[in-house]
């Protein structure tokens, strides 16, 4: 009996911070939205650049370019662990805003079939710039590569693309799986070290 009233409850409290998630998501992205501008949409398109992988890319191969493989090795390392976002889409399969609301309009292009949760941008960008900070920086370049992309992750609700949980769970993830790349950047010393001999 006791087994029963407490499995009614937890369902009961997991319905209720549902329901609470989804309307902050909600208020959150249609306050936003509201707060539209020409000038914000060119601004906040710009920033969301920042999270996709080709750009990091194209910047690792540019370090690579000036022999600065420990850099790029980094930046690689790190792009690669965003393969777990993947997984977590396709497990959730959450909506787009702009699917679920219909006052939601998206200012940014994608794939029909791409899931919300978690932000796949927002991850890119939180992992490599923190990777990259914790590796080479010290805590005032810390504290601008969090605010670069704590940027990126309203960018991202401000387009109408993602819902504020699902970008503070990928800021959250990046953050974990940088300081997992901190923890082996010695290792990333040594391969840098076997690529130049």
């Amino acid at each position: 009996m006791e087994k029963s009233i407490e499995s009614r409850d937890n369902k009961e409290l997991k319905a209720y911070l549902k329901d609470l998630v989804e309307d902050l998501d909600y208020e959150i992205s249609s306050t936003l939205q509201k707060w539209r501008t020409k000038a914000g949409n060119w601004f906040w398109r710009g920033i969301s650049v920042i999270g996709y992988p080709y750009i990091w890319t194209a910047v690792a191969i540019l370090f690579s370019i000036f022999d600065l493989f420990h850099v790029a090795y980094v930046i690689m390392f790190s792009g690669l662990t965003s393969l777990i976002t993947f997984p977590l889409k396709s497990h959730f399969r959450r909506k787009r805003p702009f699917k679920t609301y219909k006052d939601i309009i998206p200012l940014n292009r994608v794939k029909e079939k791409d899931f919300s949760f978690p932000s796949g941008h927002t991850y890119n960008a939180t992992v490599t710039s923190v990777s990259l900070a914790l590796c080479y920086g010290g805590i005032i370049s810390l504290l601008l590569m969090v605010g670069l992309a704590i940027l990126v992750a309203v960018s991202r609700i401000y387009l109408g693309v993602h819902y504020l949980s699902d970008v503070a769970v990928g800021f959250i993830l990046g953050l974990i799986f940088a300081f997992v790349v901190f923890l082996f950047f010695p290792y990333i010393l040594v391969l840098h070290n076997l690529t130049l001999n």
